[in-house]
């Protein structure tokens, strides 16, 4: 299987509503571009080793969504590359993904909650969203 990248309209940041939001921490809408790696899979539909290029749909301190064209199963394990197009720098992060959803014959949204003991990037990533989440958050 190969993992293909979805374009997608350019959002601004914008805090996701508390109303349509049931996670724990707030969301932060950004179409942002990172790398996928996929470090540990699952299953035989998709092979360890494989990476490719694909955009946030949001993220938060502890994880965040993102658009590619199939599912990734849930328990795949993966390292991310990230690069905020207004911030110097690239993150680099683990995570695991929680869950897939087809929305259309092209278009998998998966949820990914990042590990805590992403190196040390993890602390640099979390203020970097509370930052742009701004007060409150």
């Amino acid at each position: 299987m190969i993992l293909e990248a979805l374009p997608s309209p350019r959002r601004k940041d914008l805090p996701m509503s508390h109303d349509t939001d049931r996670r724990r921490q707030p969301r932060l809408e950004r179409d942002d571009t990172l790398f996928v790696r996929i470090a540990s899979a699952t299953g035989e539909a998709i092979e360890e080793g494989q990476s490719v290029r694909c955009s946030t749909e949001n993220v938060s301190q502890d994880g965040l969504r993102i658009r590619l064209s199939e599912a990734v199963p849930e328990g795949t394990f993966l390292e991310l590359w990230i690069k905020f197009s207004d911030r110097p720098g690239t993150f680099l992060l683990k995570g695991v993904t929680k869950w897939s959803k087809r929305v259309d014959e092209d278009t998998v949204l998966v949820g990914i909650q990042l590990a805590d003991d992403s190196v040390e990037d993890m602390a640099a990533w979390r203020a970097t969203v509370a930052e742009k989440l701004g007060p409150g958050h």
